[in-house]
């Protein structure tokens, strides 16, 4: 049943933020006035985030940015060799750090409520996928790194950089990401200092 619901919710992944965005923006009730405090903690977890996210494509290459599977290989190393699902806890990470950013450290624990939720239906059905895929591979995989709260990693395989995805490549395809937390924070910015 989840991994149905995890496969619709899959498809549309990156809409889930609008809703969110919107109330950080927009809503009247529950801000914080405390921009001292959580103009440092926002920005903080948006510079983890992305930071985060780029060292997950690093390994994953061009697969990332789509909504088809294209994993060719199991990435276990680096970020996926402490938690399974990397990304998710990179993004979710960055626009937590937005919704702080616009005063509202209320909604940022509903929202990481609901984001966990949320993700956490994806995961289940992509791990279906994986493990049709990658078979015992993903299986050994599975038992010995944890779904969503990292742990420094037993018995790692060791990285090859030679498998990294190039660096131009990265920032060409993150460019969006980049953009997006351009937007966050500048819309952060305007809606502390100048839409009251």
């Amino acid at each position: 049943m989840i991994e149905a619901l995890g496969r619709r919710l899959f498809k549309v992944r990156g809409w889930i933020y609008l809703p969110f965005a919107a109330a950080a923006l927009f809503a009247p009730w529950g801000r914080v006035d405390r921009p001292e405090i959580l103009w440092p903690a926002g920005l903080a977890l948006v510079l983890f985030g992305i930071l985060y996210r780029f060292s997950c494509i690093l390994r994953m290459g061009g697969a990332a940015r789509t909504h088809k599977h294209k994993a060719k290989r199991l990435v276990a190393t680096g970020p996926y060799a402490w938690v399974r699902n990397p990304l998710y806890i990179a993004n979710t990470a960055a626009f937590l750090g937005f919704i702080l950013l616009c005063g509202h450290p209320w909604l940022a624990a509903a929202s990481a409520a609901l984001l966990w939720a949320y993700y956490h239906a994806i995961a289940r059905y992509e791990e279906t996928v994986l493990r049709e895929t990658f078979g015992e591979e993903f299986e050994e995989y599975r038992r010995r790194v944890p779904l969503w709260i990292p742990r420094p990693p037993r018995d790692a395989p060791p990285e090859d950089r030679s498998e990294f995805y190039p660096l131009g490549k990265l920032l060409r395809r993150e460019r969006g990401a980049l953009l997006n937390v351009l937007a966050m924070v500048g819309l952060a910015a305007a809606r502390q200092w100048w839409w009251g």
